[in-house]
Order: C-alpha cells, then sequence, then structure tokens
C-alpha cells in the first residue's frame, strides 16, 4: 500500500490552494482549460502522426530517386569519390527539382549513403 492510499483510508482531505485562484468559479475555468489544452495534445499527437507518414513517403520517394541516381553515377564509371559525390548531387538535384523538391547538402549526403549502402547489399 502506497503513502496515498494510507491517505485516503485514514480519511484525511486536503485542500489545495493556488494563490492566485480565489473563487471555485475561477478554478473552474483553470480546469477547463486545462482540460481543453489536454485536448489539444490528442490532436497534435495525431497531427504528428500524419506527418511522420508523409515524411516517410516522401523519403521512400527520395530513396528510389537516390538509388536510381547512384546507379548512373556508377556506369559513368569516375575515377575519384570527389567526382562521384558531386555528380550524385547534380544527378539528385535535378531529379528532385522535377519532382518539385528542393534537397540541402545534408540531406543529399545521407541519401548517398543509404544509396551506396543499398547498391553493395544487392551485389
Amino acid at each position: 500500500m502506497g503513502f496515498w492510499d494510507k491517505v485516503k483510508k485514514k480519511g484525511f482531505r486536503f485542500k489545495i490552494t493556488i494563490p492566485w485562484i480565489e473563487t471555485k468559479k475561477e478554478a473552474e475555468e483553470m480546469f477547463k482549460k486545462l482540460k481543453e489544452f489536454f485536448a489539444w495534445k490528442r490532436v497534435s499527437s495525431f497531427l504528428k502522426a500524419i506527418f511522420k507518414g508523409a515524411l516517410l513517403l516522401l523519403f521512400s520517394e527520395l530513396k528510389d530517386l537516390a538509388i536510381e541516381a547512384a546507379k548512373l553515377v556508377v556506369e559513368k564509371g569516375l575515377p575519384t569519390d570527389e567526382e562521384k559525390r558531386h555528380e550524385f548531387q547534380r544527378i539528385m538535384r535535378a531529379k528532385a527539382k522535377e519532382k518539385g523538391y528542393e534537397l540541402k547538402d545534408s540531406l543529399l549526403n545521407l541519401l548517398r549513403e543509404i544509396a551506396v549502402a543499398y547498391l553493395k547489399g544487392e551485389k
């Protein structure tokens, strides 16, 4: 039996006072606002799930473009990693622009690593 269970069993009553709440009406309004806030939290978690799904769809599409771009770079047979990286970024930016996306270097590097790992696993 926990502390609060013992307190309930003995029949103690607690009165919580909050200095800025003076009337019962003010307390009811505060709890109503808290209730609305937590209802919004449920809605926001729903929206998070929707955005997460949209990001997964976007990422899967970008992943396919990255694999395609990596295969094109391999076919070109460029000698250095730097040239391969620049060519990959050029191809990916062009393909992404066709789809209406603008990609930052950090995302391009991540997609390149994923595509390279995929192609190595494919062999």
